[in-house]
């Protein structure tokens, strides 16, 4: 009975072992990281018309980041966008009421356009903020370009009569593997 309460308790010790080393492992090879970028969304005398905004190319910084993060571009194994949300800068007090939907894509050199974040139907009650449902497309080759560009396409409900100064806010999961291993 004893031989047999030893192994029980061997056991239960290796598996809380291996969690605490795979949590710590995911700890050194997973992380994520933020970006902000106010987008223009101009006035606009017509309502329900889709409205193209193109950004001018971003600069990823990839290279800061994932030294930042003791990894390199060929060690990251999957990047995606786990949120991204909407919050008017301008005009003071502005929301985001006129908004009927949303999409934001992802585009860089070489590479196709990718939906990466979305929302239809846009709740008439929506305030100065909103969060936006998120593909979870694979993003990996699109920051390990040195330039990216964002595509927004608004569809709005309303006029709209002053431009809106709205900062899009997303935050990105990071897999890699970590340099030394």
């Amino acid at each position: 009975m004893k031989k047999a309460i030893n192994i029980i308790l061997l056991v239960i010790a290796s598996l809380l072992l291996i969690s605490c080393r795979k949590d710590a492992f995911d700890e050194l090879t997973h992380f994520t990281f933020e970006t902000d970028y106010v987008v223009k969304v101009p006035a606009s005398p017509i309502a329900s018309i889709p409205v193209d905004i193109v950004t001018p190319p971003i600069a990823t910084h990839s290279n800061v980041l994932f030294t930042a993060n003791n990894t390199r571009a060929d060690m990251v194994e999957k990047i995606s966008l786990t949120a991204l949300d909407l919050t008017v800068k301008t005009p003071e007090g502005g929301n985001l009421t006129f908004l009927k939907s949303v999409a934001i894509y992802a585009m860089a050199e070489g590479l196709p356009e990718v939906k990466v974040a979305y929302k239809d139907n846009v709740p008439e009650d929506v305030g100065g903020k909103l969060d936006l449902d998120v593909t979870g497309v694979e993003l990996k080759q699109y920051f390990t370009k040195e330039k990216y560009t964002l595509r927004i396409s608004v569809t709005t409900d309303q006029v709209i009569t002053q431009d809106y100064g709205v900062n899009a806010h997303g935050v990105f999961f990071v897999d890699a593997k970590v340099l030394g291993d």
